[in-house]
């Protein structure tokens, strides 16, 4: 099979869920026999042609700044992807998001042919409604698609409001690497006095929609309502972190707060692994991998009501699950994790009877996008 994937950033440009699945589920395509060429932006300097992995990269240039970038993109993606399915004949045309990649993918496949996947990841799906000509080009895209793969039935919902029909749409996850993020049958349950610190560690880029400053209060606010000990331990970078630092250090537990940097994914794992709690304080997420990658290493979740997490924490049963940017909650759940040991127990106990490795390997997820493009050629 010859697939054309179209995403704004890919390898070795990784900045989030998106650009790692399509570059894990492309090597997974390659080792099956199938033949792959990404097409994407050229950004620092990149070469604009070069084959990873057996993947075939092609990227087009595009203007310094971001909405420049993003229309030139669109208008440059879209003459490139024609010539090469001129030259390559495509039997799929795989985009991830839709702005700028579905919109491509929505001019390309009615002049082309080739049958068209898009791929929702995130807020994509109904953030532009305020804004008519935006608007008006994503239901161009998902009007076009043959296919639309979600990665939670949070993002299924919001794209049948946008009129999608159910049969249509797909819910897809993204995966994980299970050799990495997995307990290697330990646990620190239980292995905490009072005076060692239960460990509370968060994982995601530092941007404004991650809520991390709303995370730094509440946990603030449960170090004084506890006599237990507590750290905080937050890996990721980003355009807030001199921000969320200047925070830790006005309220006093700078002292108790980690700020890591980004990390290696095999480091991530490992500092998972030696954590107590994991915590997600996002507003909003599509699925939110890093909480499936805390289940894997078999740690209690503390999470907001952010949209795709509650595919896999329920209230009470895996995990905790606390109101968007509400402080007192999110604090209260900080201080009953930290002081009761039967509590966070009880929480990975039933998380790890229910959780399938295998469900979330990247194999697997490619696995189910073959069989959702085979589907296609059939109905071509």
């Amino acid at each position: 099979m010859k697939i054309l994937k179209i995403i704004y950033e890919f390898y070795p440009n990784q900045p989030g869920g998106a650009e790692i699945s399509a570059l894990e589920i492309a090597r997974r395509l390659v080792q099956q026999g199938h033949q792959v060429t990404v097409l994407t932006a050229r950004k620092n300097g990149l070469k604009s042609h070069e084959t990873h992995e057996g993947i075939v990269i092609h990227r087009v240039w595009m203007a310094p700044s971001m909405l420049l970038s993003q229309i030139c993109f669109l208008m440059l993606a879209v003459i490139r992807a024609w010539v090469l399915h001129r030259n390559h004949s495509f039997d799929i045309m795989h985009c991830y998001l839709i702005l700028p990649a579905g919109m491509i993918g929505s001019f390309v496949a009615p002049i082309t042919g080739i049958p068209f996947v898009l791929t929702i990841q995130g807020a994509d799906v109904s953030k532009y409604e305020r804004i008519r000509f935006l608007h008006q080009l994503v239901k161009r895209a998902l009007k076009k698609a043959n296919i639309i793969t979600v990665l939670s039935t949070f993002l299924q919902r919001q794209a049948e409001e946008q009129g999608v029909p159910a049969e249509k749409i797909r819910v897809i996850p993204n995966g994980i690497d299970v050799r990495q993020f997995r307990t290697d049958g330990k646990t620190n349950i239980n292995t905490r006095n009072e005076i060692t610190p239960v460990q509370f560690i968060a994982v995601c880029t530092l941007r404004r929609v991650k809520r991390v400053d709303i995370l730094i209060q509440s946990f603030h606010r449960a170090t004084h309502a506890s006599m237990r000990s507590m750290k905080l331990v937050i890996v990721g970078d980003g355009p807030e972190r001199e921000h969320l630092m200047a925070l830790c250090e006005a309220l006093e537990i700078e002292a108790n707060v980690e700020f890591t940097g980004a990390l290696p994914y095999s480091q991530v794992a490992a500092r998972m692994k030696t954590a107590d709690v994991f915590v997600l304080s996002s507003e909003f997420e599509g699925m939110a991998n890093v909480v499936v990658e805390a289940i894997a290493c078999g740690l209690p979740v503390i999470t907001t009501d952010c949209g795709g997490p509650a595919d896999f924490i329920t209230h009470c049963v895996n995990g905790l699950v606390v109101p968007v940017s509400d402080i007192p909650a999110m604090a209260d759940a900080i201080r009953c994790m930290a002081e009761d040991d039967a509590l966070r127990q009880t929480l990975t106990a039933y998380s790890q009877t229910q959780f399938q490795h295998d469900t979330y390997d990247w194999s697997n997820i490619a696995n189910r996008y073959v069989t959702v493009y085979e589907q296609i050629m059939e109905q071509k």
